[in-house]
């Protein structure tokens, strides 16, 4: 009984202390051409973004929102909105190293839940710091990025081909907290952003988005004096 016990205490515990794939080195030449084909699938320079976003909560039920980024690669940073169709803001926030919360309606205003939103802007539209970046191929043969991130954790891009790309984001004892890839099918239009991206927070409160590209305006940068 006994013994059971611990082989039950090791399967629960299992995941939390999970190690991620071994990624297999490759020459510089091509480590540097897999590192590029990771950053570029991030829009780059100054753009203004509108979604529908179908919002799935843990209690299965749906929202249709409508999200609003205009975003600098360069500057990293950012200002977005998020409404109902009606118009009703129910959050605003923006980002310029720091997150500055200026509007958010309940549910939103629950701790840690609108600095989640930023940080989930920040995982669809910027790509990571390149510092330190290991680069190759998975076990299964996968082109691969893994960047490590200032709170311990992880992200990895998989370039993929045909924009079939996805992002994941590691906790520090590498659970899974955030997915982030293009639906099948959807052809890539303007700024490199997929028509539909779904992003999958997994856990008991979990939640996931289906954000479908409305609008991609570019904007031209402010002259500087």
């Amino acid at each position: 009984m006994k013994r059971l016990c611990v082989i039950l205490l090791l399967t629960i515990l299992s995941p939390a202390c999970a190690r991620l794939p071994e990624i297999r080195d490759v020459q510089p030449a091509a480590a540097q051409r897999t590192a590029a084909e990771c950053a570029a699938i991030f829009p780059k320079g100054v753009w203004q973004f509108a979604h529908a976003i179908q919002f799935f909560p843990p209690d299965g039920s749906s929202k249709t929102l409508v999200g609003i980024v205009r975003l600098s690669s360069e500057a990293k940073r950012f200002d977005c909105v998020m409404m109902t169709i009606e118009g009703l803001v129910l959050f605003e926030a923006e980002y310029d190293g720091r997150i500055k919360i200026k509007r958010a309606i309940a549910p939103l205003d629950k701790p840690g839940v609108a600095e989640g939103m930023v940080e989930d802007i920040r995982l669809i539209f910027f790509a990571p710091e390149p510092w330190g970046v290991e680069t190759g191929f998975t076990p299964e043969g996968e082109s691969i990025c893994r960047y490590p991130l200032p709170d311990g954790g992880r992200e990895e891009i998989l370039p993929g081909g045909d924009g079939a790309w996805e992002i994941r984001r590691y906790a520090p004892n590498h659970r899974l907290l955030r997915s982030v890839a293009p639906l099948a099918g959807d052809k890539v239009p303007l700024a490199g952003i997929p028509a539909r991206v779904e992003l999958k927070a997994p856990g008991l409160a979990g939640y996931r988005l289906v954000m479908r590209l409305v609008e991609a305006i570019p904007i031209e940068q402010e002259s500087k004096p």
